[in-house]
């Protein structure tokens, strides 16, 4: 099964925005299974981002009440509290699906930690930046679903990490973390390189993954994970992530590796740097967007979500 465990859509402008079948078409050109729409988000006390990407794109879905032109679209799974982290794409014709899930990156004052498969998103304003406050109730306290279905990692940690790599190999052995980024397309060499060695040093399984923001970019590097094809649409949003941790961990997958071209690394870097410089260039976490997908958003049970639920609830 081919995975892609980190792709941000661009959110840097609306013209440079893509809607849900865009993605969905350049993921099923690139046969990827399980497509990870990545937000990060962060809470300090002088700064406060919240990611709404992955709602854009569940507010779409509302929109078009499933009928994504060539793609039946319905939630993957019903969610403990708050929007759903999971959407599942079948081609009308039966011929393939394609999973989508919310992969929250949340900033910390150790460095970034990635969830995947939470059954609720995750609340930064409450945990603020403290690493394992983060963790441990991720662990023990089951308040974002059970452990055992969620794959928790540490992307590109030759940069985004304050931990040795002798604290990072006790964290992976006692269960906090499943993984490290080894190869990530929007990386250096060099930083990939020092990725490679932590998880050599430390034992740590490392995936790829492309860490783009063009449409383009969605297949640079991914990691293919020794799960039957036919066995996915069998499979719940929670089994799925119970194997897909497993398959990490007992280092069941391989992986594809390509960098990003140098005008996707241009693009980035650009738009960042205009994003900084200029607030208003980048609308996502504002109140304007809030209010949009306040209007139209799962935990507002909204007509499409209450018919989902209730066919869910059948026998």
């Amino acid at each position: 099964m081919k995975a892609q465990l980190h792709y941000h859509p661009s959110f840097f402008s609306k013209r440079d925005r893509p809607s849900l079948l865009q993605v969905l078409r350049q993921a099923d050109k690139k046969d990827i299974d399980l497509l990870t729409i990545t937000s990060f988000s962060k809470k300090t006390e002088k700064e406060e981002h919240i990611d709404l990407r992955w709602n854009y794109f569940l507010s779409d879905m509302e929109a078009q009440k499933g009928n994504v032109e060539e793609f039946d679209v319905k939630y993957w799974h019903t969610p403990l509290k708050g929007t759903s982290q999971g959407i599942i794409a079948t081609k009308k014709d039966n011929s393939s699906s394609i999973y989508l899930i919310h992969g929250q990156g949340i900033w910390t004052n150790l460095g970034d930690i990635m969830i995947l498969f939470a059954e609720q998103r995750v609340p930064v304003e409450e945990i603020e930046d403290k690493f394992y406050n983060f963790l441990t109730e991720a662990k023990h306290e089951k308040r974002f679903g059970k452990r055992e279905n969620m794959v928790m990692g540490i992307p590109h940690p030759n940069r985004s990490t304050h931990l040795s790599s002798r604290d990072l190999k006790k964290l992976y052995e006692d269960g906090y973390i499943d993984y490290i980024e080894r190869f990530n397309a929007l990386n250096t060499f060099k930083g990939n390189l020092d990725s490679e060695k932590i998880s050599r040093e430390t034992d740590i399984p490392g995936i790829a993954v492309t860490d783009g923001h063009k449409l383009k970019d969605i297949a640079n590097a991914i990691t293919v994970l020794y799960i039957n094809p036919q066995d996915n649409n069998r499979m719940t949003y929670e089994q799925m992530g119970n194997i897909t941790r497993q398959c990490i961990r007992n280092k069941d997958f391989d992986t594809n590796e390509n960098y990003l071209p140098i005008t996707s690394k241009l693009h980035y870097v650009f738009n960042l740097a205009m994003a900084m410089v200029f607030p208003e260039y980048n609308p996502a976490p504002n109140s304007n967007a809030r209010q949009v997908i306040k209007n139209i958003n799962p935990e507002k049970e909204t007509i499409y979500y209450k018919e989902h639920y209730r066919n869910e609830q059948k026998p």
